[in-house]
């Protein structure tokens, strides 16, 4: 990938960061329909993203149960 598309990658991920995976390959089609390898990156942004979040939610959740449990 070069720079171009990177700052392109960034750009799409950032504008579909909130998107649901439909709505966002749904907009990327429009935006790009002639280069799958940026869309394919800002779709795994996303996921990794995604689960970064899943895994902060755990985490949150887990420190709850625990000072719950000592008091």
């Amino acid at each position: 990938m070069d720079s171009r598309q990177f700052k392109r990658v960034k750009a799409l991920y950032r504008f579909t960061a909130d998107l649901s995976e439909v709505e966002r390959e749904e907009i990327l089609q429009a935006l790009c329909p002639d280069d799958a390898e940026v869309r394919k990156h800002v779709h795994r942004l996303a996921a990794r993203t995604l689960d970064e979040t899943r895994l902060d939610e755990l985490i949150r959740d887990l420190a709850q149960m625990l000072e719950s449990d000592r008091g």
